[in-house]
């Protein structure tokens, strides 16, 4: 009898160790998914060797001759995506990840209009966010960085740059700022890539060498009318709000085939 009591608690314990080992078996190690793209010019025609980023990581892909890439074994969670091509303007585009999932995407990116008159090529070469970012320091109010300004600085992170700025106060691990002109309603600064995405953790914001401008604008009285809708209304006291604002506008493309990390995508 008690043979049999020993033989029936062993195989109770192989039972169990079998099931729990079918049971992590079955889960992921990670929640990671991947991420199935295609890239085209406003016709809808594709585009190849356009260059997608995962801003703030090193993650970086090139479509193939059909315009599409993949991105596998992403980690579920929010991003921002940003295509570039020569030619073409860049265009940041944010995206979720799901848990083993597959997130299938189409980018257009608009061509860059070709300048007609010949004698006025080094200014009609501009791209048009470009454009208005130069109308924009003509006029004031706010601060402004070109591409040259920010090359000459050298800096290892955008923080490097924002601390150059007056009226903010960045962080000491160069995460987020603070606007310096309204301390009682602790309103951080908001950053916003190419007109769209919008970061306060700044250490996911693009390398210095992917930035052709910067423009920062201390409070809400300096922010363009146009970015205002987009950063709601820092004087309601409403968490996340931000009472500054940082412009950031990326380059055209045409660096981007210089980082060796860079592999095509699917044929």
């Amino acid at each position: 009898m008690a043979v049999m009591t020993r033989f029936a608690i062993a195989l109770a314990l192989i039972s169990a160790s079998a099931a729990h080992t079918l049971s992590a078996q079955s889960k992921p190690l990670g929640a990671v998914g991947q991420i199935d793209g295609v890239v085209s010019d406003t016709s809808l025609s594709p585009l190849a060797d356009a260059t997608i980023t995962i801003v703030g990581t090193d993650i970086r892909v090139v479509t193939g001759p059909n315009g599409r890439f993949r991105l596998i074994d992403i980690p579920a969670g929010k991003y921002a995506l940003l295509a570039r091509h020569i030619g073409y303007e860049p265009t940041t585009t944010q995206i979720t990840v799901g848990d083993l999932d597959t997130l299938r995407i189409s980018i257009a990116l608009e061509q860059t209009v070709a300048p007609l008159d010949t004698v006025k090529v080094a200014t009609n070469t501009l791209s048009p966010r470009l454009t208005e970012f130069y109308e924009r320091r003509k006029i004031g109010p706010g601060q402004f960085r070109t591409q040259d300004e920010i090359e000459k600085q050298n800096p290892v992170a955008l923080a490097d740059v924002f601390r150059r700025f007056l009226g903010i106060r960045v962080t000491a691990d160069g995460a987020g700022a603070q606007s310096m002109r309204d301390f009682v309603h602790a309103c951080p600064i908001m950053a916003i890539v190419d007109g769209f995405a919008k970061f306060t953790d700044f250490r996911l914001l693009p390398s210095p060498k992917e930035v052709a401008a910067i423009e920062f604008y201390a409070g809400p009285s300096e922010i363009p009318l146009q970015f205002k809708s987009m950063i709601g209304d820092p004087l309601k006291g409403i968490s996340g709000v931000s009472c500054g604002l940082i412009l950031i506008w990326t380059r055209d493309g045409s660096s981007s085939a210089t980082h060796a990390n860079i592999v095509h995508g699917p044929p």
